[in-house]
Formats: C-alpha cells, sequence, structure tokens
C-alpha cells in the first residue's frame, strides 16, 4: 500500500455540499460503523481526518463524507464516559481469558 502523503492537493474534495448529510444520524449502528471504519484506515495509516476519509474511498471504495467523520467525534466525546467503562470491561475480561489460557497451557497430561 502506498504512503499517504499528509499535504493539500486539488483532487481532494473539500467541503462540497454533497459532503454534508441534511439529517441527523441518530442510527447506533451508522456511528458504529463509522468509527470501525475510521479507526482501521488510521492504523493502517495514521493521518488527519480528510486523509482518513479519502484514503477509504480511495483504497476500499468506503465513502463516509467528511462531515460525518467531525460529527463522529462530538458523538464519541458524548458518551466518553460510557466508552471508557466498557474498554476498562474488555480489557478485564481479556486479562482473566489469558491467564485462564496460560494455566491451561501449565497442566501436563
Amino acid at each position: 500500500m502506498e504512503e499517504i502523503k499528509e499535504e493539500r492537493q486539488p483532487s481532494l474534495p473539500l467541503m462540497r455540499p454533497e459532503n454534508f448529510e441534511p439529517e441527523e444520524v441518530t442510527d447506533g449502528a451508522v456511528w458504529n460503523e463509522t468509527l470501525k471504519s475510521c479507526v482501521l484506515a488510521r492504523l493502517a495509516n495514521p493521518s488527519s481526518k480528510r486523509m482518513t476519509a479519502a484514503l477509504l474511498e480511495r483504497d476500499f471504495g468506503i465513502r463516509i463524507p467528511l462531515n460525518r467523520i467531525y460529527r463522529l467525534m462530538d458523538h464519541v466525546t458524548k458518551h466518553e464516559e460510557l466508552i471508557r467503562q466498557q474498554v476498562k470491561l474488555y480489557e478485564s475480561i481479556s486479562r482473566r481469558v489469558a491467564n485462564t489460557i496460560f494455566r491451561c497451557n501449565d497442566i501436563v497430561l
């Protein structure tokens, strides 16, 4: 995969009217899919929100309006405490599963 440079290019879509969503996105599944796509894209190639949107569209055919990515950040901030609690729960469960697996490996038959 080629490296994406963090610079303004004329080919990148700027805030054109089609990048704006007229209605408020209220469906949790839409937010989850948007977040998942953005996180995976930024893990693959850390860059700005604008470059993330361009990368998703160019490399994966996933078109997410830039405005939705910006609104996603507001949505995440609004639910920050709940997200932190869920992350702690998953970390706890992961540790327990890992400990159980390691203990099972110590058993000699």
